[in-house]
């Protein structure tokens, strides 16, 4: 078990006092990967500035997560089908915050398996778009689509790579060692009048973004703003997402090293940020997922089977952090696809002849629990379906 390092400095204000969050020193953990990780979230917010920064002693990015065990993020059953939406979202979110500005070259930093660049490639198609992945599995597979990909961390890159006029990265920066750092090396291989453009969670109200033990920073506009001036770049825009419930709490900014950038940007203003506020619903946010395992668990102790409604990473939230909860999980059920999530066996639920004595627990996105319980009632499922948005404050 890894332990807390209090005296580290904050990433953004370099203070060193912090408020350690609920869970910060229990373990184990959960990656965006779906890994259970024998280390505490270690998470404080800083008592200066807000900024959320885990504080213990290893951080996973120092070892081999990233090249050798990331790819099974995008191996989740049916993955590329149910996330589809979100990536085209994404790129449309991008494409029509640049406007008129048209680049020769881009390129997608972290690009995973390629379905940004597939995306981008079709709002680009005279464009050549560049990957760059450090998981070499995810590298292997979007070569092997046909995107040129060059597998290498950034700052491993930065020397062969040349420059882009535009870059960009999307819920890279939080995973990062250091964003100040990975800004500045950003910074070195964007053309003198190219655009950056960063998506990642504004955590300006707290989500599930600070239950993931692979990311390290929890930024809110206040601070890529200040992390992108000290390092000599120019914020030209940020933006709020599009109404879709898949870019819920997301944040997009475009910078430059050159402010005369002669293009115009829309551009939104950034919500308020109240440090004791933060505190404060941050605390209930994590101590709603404390509280969560019992319920559930006292939620499905009459039933004779339990099938857990997903198969995404809430889920994986699910099987880390109510552990009694997932023991009692008979399988997985979600539409039309089969295999395997982790440790349980995952089914179609069109196929499952449900009984009042089953139960379904919405393993799914808290947002869209109300409607997602409609639709199974109104396709007559017989099993109780079982919430719990309000528990976790949405």
């Amino acid at each position: 078990m890894t332990s807390i390092n209090k005296k580290v400095c904050c990433e953004v204000c370099d203070e060193c006092s912090w408020h350690l969050l609920p869970w910060a020193e229990s373990g184990p953990s959960v990656t965006t990967s779906g890994m259970i990780v024998d280390a505490s979230l270690g998470k404080g917010q800083c008592n200066s500035c807000g900024v959320v920064q885990r504080l213990t002693t290893e951080l996973l990015g120092q070892g081999t997560f990233y090249t050798q065990n990331y790819h099974t993020y995008f191996s989740r059953v049916g993955a590329e089908t149910f996330d589809r939406s979100r990536y085209a979202a994404t790129a449309m979110w991008m494409k029509s915050s640049l406007g008129k500005f048209c680049p020769q070259n881009i390129a997608d930093v972290g690009c995973g398996r390629g379905w940004t660049m597939k995306e981008m490639s079709l709002l680009f198609p005279d464009t050549p778009i560049t990957g760059i992945e450090p998981s070499e599995e995810d590298a292997r597979l979007a070569s092997e689509n046909g995107f040129d990909i060059i597998t290498s961390t950034l700052e491993a890159a930065m020397s062969t790579v040349g420059t882009f006029d535009l870059i960009y990265c999307n819920n890279v920066i939080q995973h990062s060692l250091s964003p100040r750092k990975f800004l500045s090396n950003l910074m070195q291989i964007v053309s003198d009048n190219g655009l950056i453009v960063l998506t990642c969670p504004d955590v300006t109200r707290p989500s599930n973004e600070m239950m993931w033990s692979d990311q390290n920073f929890s930024l809110a506009p206040v601070h890529l703003f200040k992390l992108a001036s000290d390092v000599g770049l120019h914020v030209l825009s940020w933006q709020m997402p599009p109404s879709l419930v898949n870019l819920a709490n997301k944040q997009l900014i475009i910078a430059s090293k050159d402010s005369r950038i002669p293009f115009t940007f829309c551009s939104g203003d950034p919500p308020s940020f109240s440090i004791s506020e933060n505190i404060e619903e941050r605390n209930q946010y994590l101590e709603g997922w404390q509280s969560l395992d019992n319920y559930l668990c006292q939620s499905v102790s009459d039933k004779t089977a339990v099938y857990n409604f997903g198969a995404s990473m809430w889920s994986y939230l699910l099987r880390g952090y109510c552990p009694k909860y997932w023991q009692k999980v008979d399988a997985c059920v979600i539409d039309e696809f089969s295999g395997q999530f982790m440790d349980k066996a995952v089914m179609p639920y069109q196929g499952i002849e449900f009984t009042r004595k089953d139960a379904v627990v919405l393993g799914t996105e808290p947002l869209n629990q109300p409607s997602l319980e409609q639709t199974l009632r109104d396709r007559c499922l017989a099993a109780s379906i079982i919430t719990w948005n309000q528990i976790v404050p949405q």
